[in-house]
């Protein structure tokens, strides 16, 4: 594999995982109240977005300014914020009675692993090539 695709791996792996457990198990969500669909949208919106913000990270960290990839950093911080909120505020003025608590409850936990996994990538950038 490339290092590109190395760094990317626990990314994907989030997403093929939730994917399945989404799929296979769809009565206890059901039982739970989650709305197994915006589940899925959610897990697309969050790999596409975090892929996104690791393609600006990697070309920031190639640039010789250290400052770069800190900005980097936190503009991937909040493109990240920025999509979840607007997201929410979608689902929330879409749904009408068919809002769903729980629903954006699990999916705020996905982002924290997508956002946890999404910093565990970056910091394998900054691992030394030949140690």
């Amino acid at each position: 594999m490339k290092t590109a695709q190395k760094q990317l791996f626990p990314l994907l792996l989030i997403f093929i995982l939730v994917d399945l457990v989404v799929v296979a198990m769809p009565t206890i969500f059901d039982k739970w109240g989650l709305d197994k669909w915006i589940l899925l949208v959610a897990n697309l919106i969050y790999l596409l977005v975090s892929l996104a913000v690791f393609q600006l990270q990697k070309k920031a960290h190639a640039n010789e300014n250290p400052n770069v990839f800190v900005r980097s950093v936190m503009t991937g911080m909040l493109i990240k914020m920025g999509v979840v909120l607007v997201s929410l505020f979608a689902y929330w003025a879409l749904s009408g009675d068919h809002f769903s608590k729980p629903t954006i409850i699990a999916a705020v936990i996905l982002y924290l692993f997508y956002f946890i996994t999404g910093v565990y990538c970056t910091m394998q950038m900054n691992k030394p090539k030949n140690a």
